[in-house]
């Protein structure tokens, strides 16, 4: 990673490789493996009792989307883990990605209004950074929540203690 003159390194890491279920996971994959299996078997139900092949055909792309939610997405979300490498300065939060393409995200400390902890058992966890959304109903508490699309730091040992850092940074 390339540093601006005048800025320092501060921390650097990288998330925790491999396999990695989120919260919404645990509902959502044993869901989209039954979704998968009866895509799977009304598509054999359908070539095996002659039916039009325009109907047993539209069960594929079922197919596809279901190998993709249960199977794929956690395969290529594990392989930009591998290929991701973070950094703390004292001016910016960097997350540097080499697959599938050659991308670097800095934000800039001053531009970063909240940062989301989450925190697992084992002290490792997410930093989830940006300016939250509130939700939309207005007698409701308003509470800042991250989006999914929002950058953060992965599966990052810990995360209290980078937050803390990034915090310190930014209070110079």
């Amino acid at each position: 990673m390339d540093l601006s003159p005048n800025e320092k390194l501060i921390w650097r890491g990288q998330p925790k490789t491999g396999w990695r279920l989120k919260t919404g996971d645990k509902v959502r994959l044993p869901l989209m493996i039954a979704f998968t299996l009866f895509s799977v078997y009304w598509t054999l139900q359908a070539t095996a009792y002659d039916t039009p092949r325009n109907l047993w055909v539209m069960g594929v792309p079922f197919i596809l989307f279901g190998v993709y939610a249960s199977l794929l997405r956690y395969w290529i979300e594990a392989k930009e883990r591998q290929h991701t490498r973070y950094a703390v300065t004292n001016r910016h939060v960097i997350i540097h990605r080499t697959w599938p393409m050659q991308r670097v995200t800095r934000i800039p400390l001053n531009d970063i209004d909240y940062v989301f902890i989450d925190e697992a058992a084992d002290g490792s966890g997410d930093l989830i950074f940006g300016i939250p959304l509130k939700q939309s109903v207005p007698f409701l508490p308003q509470r800042p929540r991250p989006t999914r699309f929002s950058p953060c730091f992965e599966g990052i040992p810990q995360v209290k203690q980078v937050y803390g850092l990034i915090h310190g940074a930014q209070k110079k």
